[in-house]
């Protein structure tokens, strides 16, 4: 548990709050934040729909760790749609993008400037040895899914990697700070070569600075006690370019979290998909 986790639910006991009811607490949160973000995954859908019909992605690529529900949405959608028209199921590979994970790490240990570059230089270097043995199967394009998209640089670190492979790929982002116009444009205006044949596809535009996996539920689930990583069952260590089985996870927000995924992939299909 995070140090700021220990605090939090220290304060929660000496509080008087019922154990049952904080569990009832954590529960909610995870579900409320599905149902605030389902217009948002249907207007993603919404606009990677034709590009699914066509069978324009033959991978999915999800950012972990929060980035791992949204792609497991999108995923799911894309595998049901291409196993009932007779297509392939699109490869489903997770990569622990973003920042370096230190929640865990006390202050003292923090490393310093220095170490931090050193440090995500080395990840980027796992990270591309990764994609290199990958690359191979990774078919004739790849869909990013991450969860925000704030100033671009873990889908500009993946998107060099990918170049530089010949692979080609699209990003799908459920939220981004800025208007998907301004991203695209940016960011091809800074790597032309890299982004010149990419599509974005954002559902969310303008959010603000919190994630709504990353941030928002997770600040709720420290003051309960819990990491964000206990819906997901996984977790990263900030070195190794895969996130790694959390055997300490909540089994019953995991399972919860997989029980919201299934219900708003099932809704979302359906509406965009049901042609019967």
């Amino acid at each position: 548990m995070t140090r700021y986790g220990i605090e939090n639910w220290g304060r929660f006991q000496r509080s008087g709050v019922k154990s049952e009811d904080i569990e009832a607490m954590k529960m909610e949160t995870v579900e409320n934040a599905f149902e605030d973000t389902k217009e948002d995954f249907a207007h993603l859908i919404e606009q990677i729909s034709e590009g699914i019909k066509e069978g324009r992605w033959t991978t999915i690529l999800g950012d972990d760790v929060s980035g791992r529900l949204p792609a497991l949405v999108i995923g799911k959608i894309i595998a049901r749609y291409n196993r009932e028209h007779g297509m392939n199921p699109p490869k489903r590979i997770f990569f622990a993008g973003g920042s370096i994970n230190y929640e865990d790490v006390p202050d003292e240990g923090l490393p310093t400037p220095e170490q931090s570059k050193q440090n995500i230089q080395e990840q980027q270097q796992k990270l591309a040895t990764f994609i290199h043995e990958q690359s191979k199967s990774l078919g004739d394009r790849v869909l990013i899914v991450t969860e925000h998209v704030v100033g671009g640089r873990t889908v500009r670190r993946i998107g060099k990697t990918l170049y530089r492979e010949g692979v080609n790929f699209d990003v799908a982002s459920l939220w981004s700070t800025k208007q998907t116009y301004t991203l695209r444009t940016t960011l091809k205006h800074e790597d032309p070569d890299i982004f010149d044949q990419t599509q974005f596809f954002i559902g969310k535009e303008n959010a603000g600075a919190s994630d709504p996996f990353g941030s928002e539920v997770s600040n709720v689930l420290y003051n309960l006690g819990v990491p964000l990583n206990e819906t997901t069952g996984i977790k990263k260590d900030g070195i190794e370019p895969i996130a790694k089985l959390n055997k300490e996870a909540n089994r019953d927000l995991v399972k919860l979290a997989r029980q919201k995924v299934s219900e708003m992939t099932d809704e979302i299909y359906l509406k965009n998909f049901n042609e019967k």
